[in-house]
């Protein structure tokens, strides 16, 4: 199983009966929801259900599961009652996220990732990596671009998510790209797909079903990408880890890397 899913697809713990349609719909990963999904009023009775069903259910996927945010009474229930279950799920996703401050009373095993959505965590990126148990980052653009005064478009959250990449792989971390909210637009969300793919993301989250096909086909590489991927490696061994050439394309140790990341994203 990959740590980092392709497609993970968010989930309202409240309809935690979702997940398993969700799954045999292609998500590779779930992402079971505490926080904004869930009205405040129902916030009790959906943790209890949550940990009951992380505690009697085999989901054969990566699950993370969103808390309230650490310094809020939600939030503290959220990690008392998840840490009688930390086995049953790979990461925990703290909201809200700003600086290493944010991570304060969060003692769980698990690894976190970071919800970055307003212009403090944008500028903190640093500090919020220096958190020991940080596992990634997940871009949550819609409060961002409140925070910002921007809409959610490709060019206006561009330098976050430059900024990302580059955070998350010099302390190679997990960097899971935002939802497409418009679950209508399957093409829009191609083409955001296909942008991101270009800038190293090699995870998008979904929202809907109908948006996990999509980005799957949009971030996995296609037979020819993975017939090159391989014909470049196999020119590389036979130089002996030389410069050499490939379909008249120039061949060396970086790029070789890079056609191993690719051929990764197919490996199970």
């Amino acid at each position: 199983m990959r740590t980092l899913p392709i497609s993970p697809i968010f989930i309202p713990a409240n309809r935690l009966d979702f997940c398993h349609k969700a799954i045999s719909s292609g998500a590779d990963g779930v992402i079971l929801d505490l926080e904004d999904s869930i009205p405040l009023d129902q916030k009790d009775n959906s943790l209890r259900e949550l940990v009951v069903f992380l505690k009697e259910s085999e989901i054969d996927t990566t699950v993370f599961v969103r808390i309230n945010p650490p310094n809020t009474d939600e939030g503290k229930k959220d990690l008392a009652e998840l840490s009688n279950v930390q086995s049953c799920f790979s990461s925990i996703i703290i909201p809200k996220a700003e600086n290493i401050d944010s991570f304060i009373g969060v003692e769980l095993e698990n690894p976190v990732i970071a919800l970055i959505e307003s212009a403090e965590a944008v500028k903190n990126l640093e500090s919020i990596s220096s958190f020991e148990n940080l596992g990634g980052f997940l871009l949550g653009a819609a409060d961002l671009s409140k925070s910002l005064g921007s809409d959610m478009s490709w060019d206006a959250l561009l330098y976050t998510r430059s900024k990302l990449i580059i955070e998350s792989s010099s302390s190679n971390l997990m960097l899971i790209d935002s939802p497409y909210m418009n679950m209508a637009d399957l093409e829009g969300l191609s083409a955001e797909v296909t942008r991101a793919k270009g800038m190293g993301f090699i995870s998008k989250a979904a929202i809907h079903p109908n948006q996990i096909e999509v980005i799957r086909r949009g971030l996995l590489p296609t037979k020819e990408e993975i017939k090159e991927a391989k014909g470049i490696i196999e020119a590389f061994k036979e130089s002996k880890g030389g410069v050499t050439s490939y379909n008249g394309k120039m061949i060396d140790a970086p790029i070789v890397e890079v056609m191993k990341r690719k051929l990764s994203l197919i490996e199970e």
